[in-house]
């Protein structure tokens, strides 16, 4: 991965040097410093270790930076409280010199930081999806069928149990209508001379109404 900074970070340090020769506190030389990056340009290469569970060693990132890279410093020093020097070009040269040798000895080629990253590498026991996946769906797909069937089959024996019932209400009703029997009309004349003869308009009745005997 190419990496490319253009930018400023600074990192600016008051201190003091003490001089103890020929004697302790000889000399106290104040020293104002400030470091800026103005320039970083390189290729990252970046690679992963799987865990091994025999060792019991967690995954693991490693990363480096070719030995191409370019690293780019703006230097600024003060030194002394009275007559001041300042921008020495010695210092600017040695701050420089130890930062570069800084960085090379711990992440540039052949060097490597290697960081641990626990639970990072892929594992069969966290794959999702897949065939898996698939014979998953086809098994819930087919649990929901099922079930749908099942409420389709209640459903239907409940509607027969309800047919049927009624046409056991209706057979009922039809047999009570059946057998049951119209009220018999008394005929007065039943019995006597006038057996089986239909008896004629009684007193007080009009003419062409017949009434019923009780």
């Amino acid at each position: 991965m190419d990496v490319d900074l253009s930018d400023i970070i600074t990192l600016a340090v008051e201190t003091k040097l003490l001089l103890n020769f020929p004697k302790k506190l000889s000399a106290v030389l104040p020293v104002a410093l400030a470091v800026s990056v103005v320039r970083f340009s390189g290729t990252l290469s970046i690679s992963f270790i799987p865990s091994n569970p025999s060792e019991n060693t967690p995954t693991k990132m490693t990363f480096t930076f070719l030995d191409d890279y370019r690293l780019d410093f703006s230097i600024r020093s003060l030194l002394g409280s009275r007559s001041r020097l300042q921008d020495v070009p010695k210092i600017a040269q040695l701050v420089e010199s130890r930062l570069h040798r800084w960085f090379d000895e711990r992440c540039v080629e052949p060097r490597f930081q290697e960081i641990a990253l626990p639970s990072m590498w892929p594992r069969k026991k966290n794959t999702r999806g897949g065939d898996e996946a698939i014979a998953e769906s086809i098994s819930k797909a087919k649990g929901m069928e099922i079930a749908r069937e099942l409420r389709e089959e209640a459903a239907r024996s409940s509607r027969e149990v309800e047919t049927e019932a009624d046409a056991r209400t209706d057979r009922i009703l039809h047999e009570s209508l059946r057998y049951r029997r119209r009220p018999r009309v008394s005929n007065l004349f039943d019995d006597g001379p006038l057996a089986g003869q239909m008896p004629g308009p009684m007193p007080g009745s009009m003419p062409g109404v017949d009434l019923p005997s009780p």
